[in-house]
């Protein structure tokens, strides 16, 4: 019996110390791992308000901490500075040094409104080649062979500028079969290339389609009565056929109705179906990666209820809400931010989930025409819905609040 209880003792010792060893393994790893995503998923830069303290949300169970040279003193006195912060997990190993800048906090108009957009190109957008049946049984497109490639914007065919397909059409048929030279630009580039029409049974041809507008229906986020601009989408308006932001030279936004909504399911996303009234919004003066930017036509005669932009660093995963319109106007749907990305694409920076029961019966969740819908959370703007997941319609991606409006900043600052 003793003897039975002696390796009883030593098998239970022994499974103690492996428990033991494999809790200090499993710590060890999972501190070594927190310091690693913190390092990475942490930017370089943040944004703060004057006077407020620096703190990070902790959206990763990391328990990141910002430290400043003085202690654990996070907040600037004087106005407009500039301040460097180690940031820590739990408070004690930091894993990076970041810069914040201190500046004056922003409020917006909230939105939630459908609106039409009509985008004119800066030239016209390549958008595909065709082959074409020469005089000698060949068939090919001179404008392909000439170096031209989809997503390619041409900016001017002969010398002569170019904003219109027709333009591009009639020159090319005027040709009598000389060299052309066309100036296009490609990645913020700018080249030029010979092509040399062909001519077929109906005239010359290049081989080539190209396209001069778009339009659509999305979502108002915000509107600045102080620098009378807008903000929507909260991503790029891109071309169907190349992918690419759309180059554009101008463009109109004007107020749209939503009649209906093609409820989405798994696999197929729905849509918003409306249509554009003539009450004119503004003057589009920019398409960009963060969404599409315009200046407003004239203020209201009262001055609107204004919210504060939340910085990135102050936005929690947990409940918020959206407002958008599904066609009987702009209302609250509750939603949940489950997931929070620093370091993500501009637009992707939260993963949402529709929880409101009313949207979900109407739509399904999340639809094409809802992008820019603003997100608020603890009274302010957080963010703006950007794409559904086609698989989930109940969830999408989400743009934080500050890249939309310091991309509309600096967009101000060039044409000023």
């Amino acid at each position: 019996m003793k003897k039975r209880k002696k390796h009883g003792k030593t098998r239970l010792a022994a499974k103690i110390a492996r428990i033991f060893a494999a809790v200090l393994l499993s710590a060890s790893s999972f501190t070594l791992a927190s310091v690693s995503a913190a390092a990475t998923a942490v930017p370089d830069v943040f944004f703060a308000a004057n006077g407020q303290a620096f703190a990070l949300a902790d959206t990763s169970n990391t328990k990141l901490t910002a430290r400043g040279a003085d202690g654990y003193v996070q907040t600037s006195d004087a106005p407009d500075s500039v301040r460097r912060y180690d940031v820590c997990v739990f408070g004690i190993v930091p894993v990076k040094t970041v810069t914040v800048k201190y500046g004056q906090r922003r409020s917006v108009a909230l939105s939630g409104e459908s609106f039409g957009i009509r985008l004119y190109s800066d030239g016209v957008m390549v958008v595909g080649f065709s082959e074409i049946d020469g005089a000698n049984g060949d068939r090919r497109s001179p404008a392909y062979d000439a170096g031209l490639r989809t997503g390619d914007v041409i900016k001017s065919v002969d010398g002569i500028a170019v904003s219109e397909n027709s333009q591009v059409t009639d020159i090319v048929e005027k040709s009598g079969g000389r060299a052309l030279t066309v100036r296009f630009a490609r990645a913020g580039r700018e080249f030029t290339a010979s092509v040399t029409p062909i001519k077929s049974q109906s005239g010359y041809k290049a081989g080539i389609w190209v396209r001069d507008s778009v339009a659509g229906i999305g979502t108002l986020t915000y509107l600045d009565y102080d620098s009378m601009t807008f903000a929507g989408l909260g991503h790029g308006i891109t071309d169907a056929d190349t992918g690419e932001i759309y180059p554009i030279a101008g463009g109109s936004a004007v107020k749209a109705e939503i009649t209906d909504a093609a409820k989405g399911e798994r696999g197929a996303p729905g849509e918003l179906i409306g249509y554009f009234t003539d009450e004119y919004i503004g003057e589009l003066i920019a398409n960009t990666e963060t969404g599409v930017y315009g200046t407003i036509e004239s203020a209201p005669s009262e001055a609107p209820a204004t919210v504060e932009i939340a910085y990135k660093q102050e936005v929690e995963e947990g409940e918020a809400y959206i407002l958008t319109s599904v066609g009987d106007g702009v209302k609250r749907y509750s939603v949940m931010i489950e997931k929070i990305s620093y370091n993500s694409a501009k637009t992707k920076n939260m993963v949402i989930r529709v929880t409101d029961d009313e949207l979900i019966a109407k739509t399904g969740g999340i639809v094409q025409g809802m992008s820019g819908s603003p997100i608020v959370q603890n009274g302010k703007l957080v963010g703006a819905v950007t794409h559904v997941f086609v698989n989930d319609p109940t969830r999408g991606y989400a743009i934080f609040a500050e890249n939309m409006t310091e991309n509309g900043e600096n967009l101000l600052k060039k044409a000023a």
